[in-house]
Parts: C-alpha cells; sequence; structure tokens
C-alpha cells in the first residue's frame, strides 16, 4: 500500500452499451467513448503517441500502475485512441473493454457488479488519475464508492457526465505536517528565521481546510481517493499571534461588558479563540485547526493555564465524542453555576459545557523561532505536549525552487569570472550563505543560521541584472542587518565570519572595521563596522572569497567541468583559506 499525491482525476459515465458490453450481454459498443473536450488531451499531455492514423489520429500507450490491494492486479498498459482532426467523430474512446480484454478492475465483479442490469439512474464511473509522478491509475466509482468520495470531487463528477478535476498539490513536507497533525494532534515547527515556517503553515492550512487536495490509495478499490486535509467534514482555521499582551481572556474566556436596560454595567463570560474553535470541533463531521505563530513570545502558562492538561490527546473526548477514562472536565472560570456561555457558528449559537472537556478533532500547529531570545524559552510542560519538527536550513529546498542542479557538497566548485550567467550568480550567493551558515555555527550555534529563504528573492531573477540587484538587496536589507545584530559588540568575530582579514584587497569589501586611534583607545573607543558603496564586480569577488569558490579557467569557462581544485579547509582548521578571487 502507498498514499500518492494526485495530480488530475478524469472521469466519465458509463452507458448501456458499456455496461453491456463488459457484462458480455452485447458485442456491440466496444469501447469507451470518452468525448471531443480539450481537457482529455491535456490530461495526457506528455505521452508518446503511436499507431498514427491519415486522419491525424493516434494511439496513447498509458501504463496503469500495479492495483496492490486484495486480488492484486500487475501494471496494465491501457490504450488511449484519439480518432483525428480529420475523421468523423473526431473524438478520443478506449478501446477493447469486453469482458476478458477489459482494465481488470472495470469488469464484472471488480467494477461492473456480477449480474448488473443497467438502469436509467445508474451512476456508473471509469476513472483516470495522473499522480504528481506522472504515473496513472485506474478505477471503477459506482454510487456506494461515489459517496465515498472526498466532497469536492463528489460534487464535480455527480454535476458532469465527464471531466477533469485539477488536484491542488503542496510540497511533501506540508503533507509531512498534516500527517503528523493526524497522529498528534499538536505540532510544532522549531528553526532558524528564513526556513520558511510561516509559509508552511500557510500552505498547510489552505491542504487542510479544502477537499481539493487529493491522495490516492494504490491499495483501495472503495476508497480510493482521499483528501489530504478535509474530506467529508468541514475543518475551521484561526490564527493567533502570541505577544508579551496575549492573555487568558484573549485565548479562553474572559468577562466583558454587554448592554443592558437594567445595569450601568453587565459583565458576561465571553469564549475565547479555543473554546470558539473547540465547540466547531465538537460537531459531528467538523474538525478546528488552530494556528500559533511565535508561540513563545507569549507568556504560555498564563495564556493556556489549565487548558495545558487538555492538548493531551488522551485528556480529550474520543473520536465519537464520548468520554474516556482519562478524559479530564475543567471547570471554565467567571462562569457561574448554571449560568449559560454560548459560541456563534453563523446564525446558530451553541452552548459550551460547563465543566468543559476538550473534542479530540483540534489540531493545533504553532511556530517558534530558535533564534528569538529576547523571551523566556517555551515552558517546558506545553512543548511536551507538541510533535515538535526541527527545519534546519535546507538549501536543497532552495535549488529545486530555483530549478538549478548542484552539488552542495562538492567543496571545489569553481565559476566563472565575470560571472555572466543568472544561475551561476544564484550559485555562488547560495555558497555565501553556506559559508556564513558554517562560522555562525562555530560562534554562536546553529539555531542563529540563516534559512534558505532570505535568497528567495532570487528565485524569479532570470536575467543576470535582476539577480545582480537581488543578490544586492539581500546583502543590504537581509543578511548584513542580521549578522549585526547577532556581532553586536563582537566586530573581531564578524571580521571572521565575512573573513576580511584574509581578503587580498580590503578596500573593495562592502563593509570595513574603522579602527580608532589609541588616545582614543585609551578613553574606552572600540573599533566600527563601516558599510561602502562598491562596483558589483567588487561585490562579487566579495561574495566569492567569502564562499571559497575559486575561478573557472578560461578554457572551461563555457563547460559544466569542474576544476581540479583541493577541499575547502575545514573553518575548524588554524589555516585561513585560501582567497582565489
Amino acid at each position: 500500500m502507498a498514499i500518492k499525491s494526485v495530480k488530475a482525476v478524469l472521469w466519465r459515465r458509463v452507458n448501456k452499451s458499456n455496461v453491456d458490453s463488459l457484462t458480455g450481454r452485447s458485442a456491440g459498443q466496444y469501447d469507451i467513448r470518452m468525448g471531443k473536450q480539450p481537457w482529455i488531451a491535456q490530461f495526457f499531455e506528455g505521452l508518446p503517441q503511436q499507431e498514427p492514423t491519415a486522419n491525424g489520429g493516434f494511439t496513447l500507450p498509458v501504463l496503469i500502475q500495479p492495483f496492490e490491494g486484495e486480488s492484486p492486479i500487475p501494471a496494465t498498459v491501457l490504450n488511449v485512441r484519439y480518432m483525428g482532426d480529420q475523421s468523423e467523430r473526431q473524438d478520443w474512446n478506449i478501446p477493447a473493454q469486453r469482458p476478458t480484454t477489459a482494465y481488470p478492475l472495470w469488469r464484472e465483479g471488480r467494477g461492473v457488479p456480477t449480474a448488473h442490469v443497467y438502469s436509467d439512474n445508474d451512476r456508473n464511473y471509469i476513472l483516470v488519475i495522473r499522480d504528481v509522478d506522472d504515473q496513472f491509475h485506474a478505477r471503477w466509482l459506482n454510487e456506494e464508492r461515489l459517496e465515498n468520495l472526498p466532497i469536492a470531487l463528489r460534487d464535480a463528477i455527480a454535476a458532469n457526465t465527464d471531466g477533469v478535476f485539477t488536484s491542488v498539490t503542496v510540497s511533501s513536507l506540508a503533507q509531512d505536517i498534516i500527517a503528523r497533525l493526524k497522529r498528534h494532534f499538536n505540532v510544532l515547527l522549531y528553526g532558524p528565521p528564513g526556513t520558511g515556517k510561516t509559509h508552511l503553515i500557510q500552505e498547510v492550512t489552505s491542504a487542510m481546510t479544502t477537499s481539493s487536495c487529493l491522495q490516492i490509495d494504490t491499495a483501495s478499490e472503495d476508497r480510493p481517493l482521499l483528501a489530504l486535509g478535509a474530506s467529508n467534514e468541514n475543518i475551521k482555521s484561526a490564527w493567533a499571534t502570541f505577544h508579551q499582551s496575549y492573555s487568558y481572556e484573549d485565548f479562553i474566556i474572559s468577562l466583558r461588558p454587554e448592554p443592558s436596560e437594567t445595569m450601568m454595567m453587565n459583565l458576561v463570560p465571553t469564549p475565547g479563540l479555543l473554546l470558539e474553535l473547540s465547540e466547531f470541533a465538537r460537531r459531528p463531521k467538523k474538525s478546528s485547526l488552530l494556528v500559533i505563530d511565535e508561540v513563545n513570545r507569549g507568556n504560555t502558562s498564563r495564556i493556556f493555564g489549565e487548558f495545558i492538561t487538555l492538548l493531551e490527546p488522551d485528556k480529550r473526548l474520543d473520536d465519537n465524542g464520548d468520554e474516556t477514562p482519562s478524559t479530564v472536565k475543567i471547570r471554565l472560570p467567571y462562569v457561574r453555576s448554571g449560568q449559560q456561555v454560548q459560541v456563534a457558528e453563523g446564525d446558530q449559537l451553541f452552548d459550551v459545557p460547563n465543566p468543559f472537556t476538550l473534542p479530540l478533532r483540534l489540531y493545533t500547529l504553532a511556530t517558534m523561532n530558535s533564534v528569538d531570545k529576547s523571551v523566556a524559552p517555551l515552558d517546558s510542560a506545553l512543548r511536551r505536549r507538541f510533535e515538535v519538527v526541527d527545519l534546519g536550513v535546507n538549501f536543497e529546498a532552495l535549488l529545486d525552487a530555483m530549478e538549478i542542479d548542484e552539488n552542495l557538497n562538492d567543496e571545489a566548485r569553481a565559476l566563472p569570472s565575470p560571472i555572466g550567467e543568472a544561475d551561476d550568480l544564484k550559485r555562488l550567493a547560495i555558497r555565501f550563505l553556506q559559508r556564513i551558515n558554517q562560522r555562525l555555527s562555530f560562534y554562536v550555534g546553529r539555531e542563529y543560521c540563516l534559512g534558505q529563504w532570505y535568497l528567495a528573492s532570487l528565485i524569479g531573477a532570470d536575467a543576470l541584472a535582476d539577480a545582480q540587484t537581488a543578490v544586492q538587496e539581500i546583502w543590504d536589507a537581509k543578511v548584513l542587518p542580521q549578522l549585526e545584530e547577532l556581532f553586536r559588540s563582537r566586530s573581531d568575530q564578524l571580521v571572521s565570519v565575512l573573513q576580511l582579514d584574509t581578503f587580498d584587497n580590503p578596500g573593495s569589501a562592502p563593509i570595513y572595521l574603522d579602527e580608532p586611534s589609541e588616545s582614543l583607545i585609551e578613553l574606552g573607543a572600540g573599533p566600527v563596522l563601516c558599510r561602502r558603496d562598491i562596483p558589483f564586480s567588487m561585490f562579487e569577488s566579495f561574495l566569492r572569497h567569502v564562499a571559497n569558490v575559486s575561478i573557472l579557467p578560461p578554457a572551461e569557462a563555457n563547460t559544466t567541468v569542474e576544476t581540479a581544485q583541493p577541499p575547502l579547509a575545514s573553518d575548524s582548521a588554524e589555516t585561513p583559506p585560501t582567497e582565489n578571487a
């Protein structure tokens, strides 16, 4: 069994002639006609065309992947035929769909029920599914299986006899986070700035709150298509950013003034964000996703209070909403015995139970910046209740986004000088940041490294001039300010990180150390790090020096052959790296 992400689903409702042919009742229409719609060609785009005809037709050999469930089926070639622009029909069809020649999952007993008699009310469909690896799968869809589909796909199929449904795709990391949420209910994303935490929670939220992000179970006939997030249920999400002023009253429950004709001030218990999401998740076929950004910037002990206990899945209700022997009940503060507290959902009001129990299907996704030392560490009791995902710097993800091939483990990499291609400048920028991070790890620790998405503005910079502008702005506005903050009052260490002490031409560096005179030093003065404007040619030399990237010899400048440079000296060695710019 394997779960794979889906790119698109093609369907066609079968008619009486199809069913009679598949059951052997008729030797009439032996092919399944799929229609003339342009989306059919788009769905099968990229497959080799075979058996060309004088009418412009051809056959596509579609390799259907093995079915891995009970009564497995090996990989099977399913021919899809286009009749041609000059043909009378000009349509697409799947030929040879008879009892012994049809795709096995479409035959009588697997697809069509045994001894089935077709009626006009039948809703039976063939499905061809294309996954994100451009591999194909095929299934038969009857009335019962139609009801098992994710909502968005089910509605699309019910509304049209044929069509193609395009699935929303997300990154493999987002898929992993969603799988962890469904297993552990509470997930914490932890890592340095620039590693994509905020983008990731946006991606996860989008995927979980829609039924349009599809996956295929390669071992299931009855429920082959699943939704990564919401399937036959609704998921409500809400976002909170913790800060020093965020409180229990904002998050759980508070007393708020309410207009009253008989009282000057009427204070009533008012549910906070967590109670609102909890009551939504308490309803049948509903779930909630709570997103907390910068969770460690608030006083989490005060914000969660006794609700820290309820975060543990075994302290909640079960999936049916029933209490278990380990379920914990909490009496809500500010609420008198018998007093009613309600949560509004649309035009409906729902009572909040008191004592309160937490429903199981409340998911919590939080982020924590490893660099943020301006606040106290995350409360240990709260952290224990989260599945922690450590998001380290991942330059391979950036290279994939840039569609660049590069072996970052090859420390003998050389690049042309001057750099004439945008992709080469992107390679240099990545190796520059990689080298900076190596030294940051030595001085202040890995949690202070700079994430790969500091270079995100380079992704769409296809022209060299655009890439040069982007690199300069990244250095001026992102990298250097972060380094200045990290090494405040430690300019000697910053000089070492940027290797200014080994630069052959320090006057061409974008920063320099302004040293005070001896008389000023005696009065307590210290060196000051200053910036200078330089041409990009000098800036490129500086990047190359810090990254320890040598110059590709002229004879090899137009090839991808790499020079036989010695391995990059480790920063733990005493000898500084050689300047090759």
